[in-house]
């Protein structure tokens, strides 16, 4: 499925619909006003495909692949899509062959207790269920009424947040130190200001402001299928700038020196693997795993590191809204349901913010040296 630009003011829109095996494509060209009109146009025209396709030899998994392709050609994010494309595998592997006009809450509760029975995690099931009844939904009725409403599923149970507490922190800075000067720069990133591993693959050296000492957030990197993906923030609150701590501040001019003295041409991104090509985000969270495991700390993720970053600020004077803006979560209310329990204080801006990370880093940078490390 797709929009494809002739002309300025002329597209041909494609939509397939069918199994792998017997897929038929229809096309159309037409005039169009704009981007805006051009979306339109072709979710008239996928409804307009969908309605002559006779509503009982359609299969779920026709369905499904008519949604998830609507998806793509309207823009979803890449790593958005991975995950709908995951549950679409899901769904063509236990019910894809059943007719989509005879399915009903029975079938779909059943289908709850097969992937139940299959050990599938209750986010997993929740997550499926969810791209089923969003497909009917797309379907506006033409394959009766949506068998996934009022369906029962397992209940979540959120995990515990697991942080590093002071000496924790200082056995793992400790470790930090055998690791390259990248992968240390991206997990003091991680730690001492609340990056996302995205965010911190996502920056450039020219992100950084040496003069105002503060760095730009303004898109992400992920690795999908192999291949680099560039993507804006997940929201416009995650698009900002941050004073960075001057401990922090002269690790990175370190950084960007030792990059410019190598004697080949290197990437532009401020993390690098040893070639100067951009480091692959899996390297940052293997490297967390590595030091969790050979110093037998808590089990704290590379993401946990955030939750550390986001934690030690509310134990210090900042409140709901300023560290909500600092660590870029869409709504405070999300930052409130992760860190309720250590929630309290005043306001602080972002340089206070930086302010009481540099006074974190002193501190268990102070308690790493009566530490032993675990060998």
């Amino acid at each position: 499925m797709s929009i494809e630009w002739i002309s300025k003011n002329k597209v041909r829109l494609r939509v397939s619909v069918g199994s792998r095996q017997s897929r038929k494509t229809y096309s159309r060209t037409i005039e169009v006003s704009g981007k805006k009109d051009a979306k339109k146009k072709y979710e008239e025209f996928c409804q307009e495909v969908a309605g002559g396709v006779t509503p009982q030899k359609l299969t779920v998994s026709e369905l499904v692949a008519m949604y998830v392709d609507h998806l793509e050609v309207i823009g979803t994010r890449a790593t958005t899509m991975k995950g709908y494309k995951t549950c679409q595998r899901r769904i063509d592997k236990y019910i894809g062959n059943r007719k989509a006009q005879s399915m009903d809450k029975y079938d779909v509760d059943n289908f709850v207790a097969v992937m139940v029975k299959d050990h599938l995690s209750p986010k997993t099931i929740k997550n499926t269920i969810s791209v089923l009844r969003s497909a009917y939904s797309y379907a506006k009725g033409r394959v009766g009424v949506n068998p996934c409403i009022g369906v029962d599923l397992p209940k979540t149970i959120k995990p515990d947040i697991k942080i590093l507490d002071d000496e924790s922190a200082a056995v793992f800075l400790r470790a930090v130190e055998e690791l390259s000067a990248d992968v240390k720069v991206g997990l003091y990133l991680a730690l001492f200001m609340g990056l996302r591993r995205s965010e911190i693959c996502g920056l450039t050296e020219s992100d950084i402001n040496f003069n105002f000492k503060t760095l730009y957030i303004k898109s992400g990197r992920h690795r999908l299928a192999g291949e680099d993906v560039i993507q804006d923030p997940k929201s416009s609150t995650s698009r900002r700038k941050l004073t960075v701590p001057p401990t922090l501040l002269k690790l990175i001019a370190e950084l960007v020196q030792e990059h410019h003295s190598k004697p080949y041409q290197c990437s532009e991104y401020l993390i690098q693997d040893a070639f100067g090509d951009p480091i692959r985000p899996a390297e940052l969270t293997d490297a967390v795993t590595w030091i969790v495991r050979e110093n037998g700390l808590p089990h704290v993720t590379l993401h946990g590191l955030r939750h550390t970053y986001a934690s030690y600020l509310f134990s210090g004077e900042a409140n709901l809204v300023d560290v909500s803006r600092q660590i870029g979560h869409s709504l405070p209310s999300t930052t409130a349901n992760l860190y309720l329990h250590v929630y309290g204080g005043a306001t602080a801006s972002s340089t206070k913010m930086a302010d009481s990370a540099e006074d974190f880093m002193q501190q268990v940078s102070g308690s790493k040296k009566r530490v032993k490390i675990a060998k």
